[in-house]
């Protein structure tokens, strides 16, 4: 009884220390990058919103090219270049900056969307479907074939995502 009750206290803290460390999610990092007092804190909050692959994040991030602090303006940028939503482009070429920075980054992503748009995004991650086994109880083959292709649809349908096709990258002899 001793026992449990040490486990169960060390899993409570391991489960709220995690909870603390966890990365933040997307609402946090938008009030983050709309009205975090320290530019510094701006600007990792755009970049992050730029790592989330994330489609809502874009219009927080064009709104972020209006910042008052060039760095923030930068990120900003360089966030919407790293997420390859070509529905940025619009925002990008209308936005007009004093800083030369700013427009470098800017024309950067410009370049990057508009190859996007032309030749589709490019590929940051290859998947490989594996086995799935239907744990429900409910035998039917339907259902596996029904899971891999839902799977299939839904991860290709995310920008840089690529799944491969059956026997791809196998070694052979």
């Amino acid at each position: 009884m001793h026992w449990s009750r040490r486990s169960f206290l060390a899993l409570v803290v391991l489960t709220v220390a995690s909870h603390a460390l966890a990365a933040p999610g997307l609402e946090e990092l938008v009030e983050q990058l709309k009205h975090g007092a320290d530019f510094r804190v701006r600007v990792a909050a755009a970049l992050q919103l730029g790592k989330s692959v994330d489609p809502e994040a874009s219009k927080p991030l064009e709104a972020a090219l209006d910042d008052a602090n060039a760095s923030v303006r930068a990120a900003a940028a360089a966030a919407l270049k790293n997420l390859g939503d070509v529905s940025a482009l619009g925002p990008l070429r209308a936005h007009e900056d004093k800083s030369a920075a700013v427009k470098a980054q800017i024309a950067s992503a410009i370049k990057s969307l508009e190859e996007d748009e032309t030749s589709g995004p490019k590929t940051k991650v290859l998947v490989k479907i594996g086995i799935m086994k239907n744990g429900s109880g409910v035998k039917s083959p339907k259902i596996e074939s029904e899971l891999v292709d839902a799977s299939r649809r839904k991860l290709n349908s995310m920008p840089g995502v690529k799944v491969l096709v059956e026997g791809a990258l196998q070694n052979k002899p």
